[in-house]
């Protein structure tokens, strides 16, 4: 309430009123009070996506209408490991297709705010989808079970994923990826919640480069060449994840957003499996 406030220039007990006659108007419950805390209502869910899409689709129209020369920007926000690694190497080939965007790249692992300004589009890592904002999944990388020839001694093989409890285990923030594979093949063991857990997926692959552990890589993160050091696949076999990359945005409808998704689903297209030899 105070944000909308803010925006409109009116007071917080202004914009409860409009909603409320609103409501009254509608003879349906919008938004959920508990205390001060608030909630929209399927009824206002479904209101708020379809008003939401229709400024957007005015915005567009006045920006298309302002000035077809006018450079824009469009504001990315990723985390530092997927920028890094996969959307800088190739966001040339966006800038030099759409010359009239200027992009601006952000670095955070918070969950963007479309609606405070500063954000056009969010690309972000889980298992979707994003309710209130448009998601739609454009990556989806395999992860590999990892280790450097260090570890292994120069390349002893490890022959089923209960050996690997004999090494240790690196995560990453989640602390979940190697839980939920050992799990599906029926596998209880208190040893696969140890190990040290990174943040970034960058520095998860630099200790397995290291030497430190075994490591689950998304293979996105492979092809980059970005270990700093050889890397062995140690199993044939790869688990499954239900965290994919998505690309969230409130409204899809402005054109440097849409030239953004439709450029971003071609590159994602692009990409090839990546195996490590064995």
């Amino acid at each position: 309430m105070a944000a909308a406030a803010g925006a409109l220039g009116i007071t917080p007990g202004a914009v409860s009123q409009q909603i409320k006659s609103l409501e009254a108007r509608l003879g349906l419950i919008l938004i959920e009070r508990r205390g001060r805390r608030t909630k929209l209502t399927p009824a206002g869910v479904r209101l708020y996506a379809a008003m939401s899409d229709g400024f957007a689709k005015i915005e567009a129209a006045l920006h298309e209408i302002g000035s077809s020369d006018r450079t824009v920007t469009l504001r990315v926000s990723t985390v530092s490991s997927f920028a890094t690694a996969w959307l800088i190497p190739r966001i040339g080939r966006f800038t030099e297709k759409h010359r009239s965007i200027d992009v601006r790249i952000e670095t955070s692992a918070k969950l963007a705010d479309f609606h405070r300004g500063g954000v056009d589009v969010a690309l972000r890592h889980g298992e979707g989808p994003y309710p209130g904002l448009t998601s739609i999944k454009f990556l989806d990388p395999r992860l590999i079970p990892v280790a450097s020839p260090l570890l292994l001694n120069g390349g002893v093989k490890i022959r089923s994923l209960r050996e690997v409890l004999q090494y240790p285990l690196l995560h990453d923030g989640a602390l979940a990826e190697w839980p939920n594979w050992f799990r599906s093949e029926g596998i209880e063991d208190p040893r696969m919640h140890r190990g040290p857990a990174f943040e970034d997926d960058l520095m998860l692959l630099r200790a397995a480069a290291a030497g430190q552990g075994v490591a689950l890589i998304r293979d996105i993160y492979l092809d980059e060449g970005t270990a700093g050091g050889p890397l062995t696949q140690v199993l044939d076999q790869c688990p499954t994840s239900p965290r994919a990359y998505y690309l969230v945005a409130a409204y899809p409808a402005m054109p440097h957003v849409e030239a953004f998704k439709n450029w971003i689903l071609e590159e994602a297209q692009a990409v090839r499996p990546h195996s490590l030899e064995l």
